[in-house]
């Protein structure tokens, strides 16, 4: 009988990927050109910045997987920061909240 699994649950973790594909990171700054193709230049500080949120983001990705929100912690609000995302001209649309209400049929 053939078992389905999520990939979740059989790969548990980035090094399990890793070494289950033999795979390797590749830091070749031309392995996805158009990323760095007709961009402003960043500052050294930005770059500085950017970098230690790739190496947090590796380092907690690579003991297992991250929820949604412990990435959104993690690297999109820090970038998002960093980009001025946050600022008041700019704003912030967040999921609408719903209320579920169950009677009971006494």
């Amino acid at each position: 009988m053939v078992q389905t699994f999520a990939i979740s649950q059989a790969l548990e973790s980035l090094s399990l990927v890793e070494e289950k594909f033999n795979l390797v990171e590749s830091s070749d700054d031309t392995f996805f050109v158009e990323w760095y193709q007709n961009l402003p230049e960043l500052s050294a500080a930005e770059k500085a910045t950017l970098d230690r949120y790739k190496e947090r983001f590796l380092a907690h990705r690579y003991r297992g997987n991250l929820s949604e929100g412990a990435v959104g912690r993690l690297l999109i609000s820090p970038i998002l920061d960093l980009a001025g995302l946050y600022e008041p001209n700019f704003s912030i649309d967040t999921e609408k909240s719903v209320e579920v209400v169950a009677e009971d049929d006494d």
